[in-house]
């Protein structure tokens, strides 16, 4: 009978140090992020090809302050194949964002540093419902 209550005891007042620290969690030599993804779609109204080497580059940046340059959140940049439209998914931390902030995604076609072409109107990529594509239309920059 001795030994079990020794036993209860030695039990209980392990149960009394374990317990509190089952919430604690430790984020030392870690980041906490949460991983989102914009789906994108470049496209251009002129009937050509580009070239084979030619890249589109997709970015999402914040756009809050003026005459400074806008905080890139997430960028992708792919060879381009075949015809448009060129489907560019970003993947970007969501927690980077912040609910009065403006944001804008813009592309670029440019083929060995010489830009073809680029989107010229603001596009808010979070008007889209969530999930959707967000369509880039870029123009023919003047040759």
């Amino acid at each position: 009978m001795k030994n079990l209550l020794l036993k209860l005891t030695i039990i209980t007042a392990l149960m009394a140090l374990i317990l509190p620290l089952t919430g604690c969690k430790t984020t030392q030599g870690s980041r906490s992020t949460d991983k989102a993804t914009l789906h994108t779609s470049v496209i251009y109204k002129e009937r050509i090809l580009l070239p084979r080497k030619a890249t589109v580059t997709v970015k999402l940046q914040d756009v809050s302050k003026m005459d400074v340059a806008a905080k890139v959140i997430a960028q992708s940049t792919v060879l381009t194949e075949g015809p448009p439209p060129y489907a560019i998914v970003l993947m970007y931390d969501a927690s980077e964002l912040n609910e009065n902030a403006r944001y804008a995604v813009s592309a670029r076609i440019e083929e060995n540093g010489r830009l073809l072409f680029i989107n010229d109107t603001h596009i808010d990529p979070f008007v889209v419902p969530a999930g959707e594509t967000v369509e880039i239309m870029v123009k023919s920059v003047a040759r």
